[in-house]
C-alpha cells in the first residue's frame, strides 16, 4: 500500500488550515536532538553548519535524516513532537534545512527550519 496520492495530502493540508492561522501550515520549526547519531559525520560540523533534511524509505517506513554538504548522514530526526506534520509535509513537497546549535563527540541538536521558496 502507498497511501494517499500526492494531490490528496495536499488537500488534506489545506483542509486541517484553522481559520485565521497563518497561511502556511508547515511553515514549522523545530531544536531537537539528533537520534542515531554518527560520530565520524560530527567531526566536521561546527555551530551553524547548515545540513540538508531528507527522507529515506526503508521498506514500508520512511526515516527524517540530516545530511551533511558531503553527503553523509548525520543523524535522524525521530520521536519529537511534530514529526508527523514535519513528515506531511515534506511529502507533500516542502523543503527544510537544519542548523546545528550544539555539537560534541556524540550530540548534535539541530533548529529545522522551512526553506522558503
Amino acid at each position: 500500500m502507498s497511501g494517499p496520492s500526492p494531490e490528496a495530502r495536499k488537500r488534506a493540508l489545506a483542509a486541517r488550515r484553522q481559520p485565521g492561522a497563518p497561511g502556511n501550515e508547515c511553515d514549522l520549526s523545530f531544536t531537537v536532538d539528533l537520534a542515531g547519531v554518527r560520530p565520524d559525520a560530527l567531526r566536521t560540523l561546527a555551530v551553524g553548519s547548515t545540513l540538508k533534511v531528507e527522507t529515506r524509505t526503508h521498506g514500508p517506513h520512511a526515516t527524517l535524516t540530516c545530511v551533511s554538504d558531503a553527503g553523509e548522514v548525520v543523524g535522524s530526526l525521530a520521536a519529537f513532537p511534530g514529526i508527523a506534520k514535519l513528515l506531511a509535509c515534506i511529502q507533500v513537497g516542502h523543503r527544510y534545512r537544519a542548523s546545528v546549535v550544539d555539537v560534541a563527540p556524540t550530540r548534535c541538536v539541530v533548529t529545522v527550519v522551512q526553506i522558503k521558496p
